[in-house]
């Protein structure tokens, strides 16, 4: 969804539509699937909301459908990261990183 984009809720009881279902593009255009969102130049997208919700879910559903086209992968547990040092190690530091700015493909940075 955009940043300033509206969703309306109140047709499922607080729940958001399917954005593919019939309707989706009257009673929410700016909802997207996963894949939709990930693929706009935005080049960040972020999953929020309450813990059990879906977003893990969400992610590794997306990262399984979506192959190779995520190019390089570094996929990051939260929780398990106490400090920008170990963020840095994981991320910037990595080997994945290093091979990712030296080889021009797509990085796709998936936490939960």
């Amino acid at each position: 969804m955009p940043l300033h984009g509206t969703i309306h809720l109140e047709q499922h009881g607080g729940f958001l539509s399917d954005p593919e279902g019939d309707f989706a593009k009257y009673l929410n255009p700016d909802a997207h699937t996963t894949a939709q969102v990930v693929h706009t130049e935005a080049g960040l997208t972020v999953l929020c909301g309450e813990p059990a919700m879906g977003k893990t879910t969400e992610l590794d559903s997306y990262l399984a459908s979506a192959g190779t086209s995520v190019g390089r992968l570094i996929r990051l547990e939260f929780r398990a990261i106490p400090n920008d040092r170990v963020f840095e190690r994981q991320t910037v530091d990595s080997d994945e990183w290093h091979s990712w700015r030296t080889g021009g493909q797509r990085m796709t940075l998936a936490g939960c």
